[in-house]
């Protein structure tokens, strides 16, 4: 495969994951369009090998990311990407306890323990799951 450099390389990837035709992408970078068809089998094979990792082998990588990794969003949902045929299989459901954990409402300065029975303690108290 010819040399192209690493930003260019990075930057077919992300017009082929676009969803833009090989021939676009060729035409845009100025590269021959087998190098760009050969890239693209690349890619395809090394995420063909990641799909089947198990959690062991996914943890010695490090994401570049990492630090802003997030899986619940805003809104208290999770989002999660499945293959078909998976939604209910073990490994892809997650129990969620809504009671957990505590949280702060700022406009009566109590402190809200999350339990199901609604306890609260002042602030100058400790937050306490009663």
């Amino acid at each position: 495969m010819p040399r192209i450099s690493e930003v260019d390389r990075h930057r077919a990837l992300g017009l082929l994951q676009a969803c833009l035709p090989i021939s676009e992408v060729s035409l845009r970078m100025n590269v021959n369009r087998t190098t760009i068809v050969r890239l693209r089998q690349r890619l395809h094979e090394t995420d063909t090998e990641h799909a089947a990792w198990d959690r062991i082998q996914w943890r010695s990588v490090v994401f570049s990311d990492e630090s802003r990794f997030c899986i619940d969003h805003a809104d208290g949902r999770v989002r999660v990407w499945r293959r078909s045929g998976e939604r209910y299989l073990a490994d892809c459901v997650r129990e969620h306890n809504r009671w957990s954990g505590a949280s702060f409402d700022g406009t009566s300065m109590c402190c809200c323990t999350g339990s199901p029975r609604g306890a609260h303690t002042s602030l100058a108290g400790a937050c306490l799951d009663l």
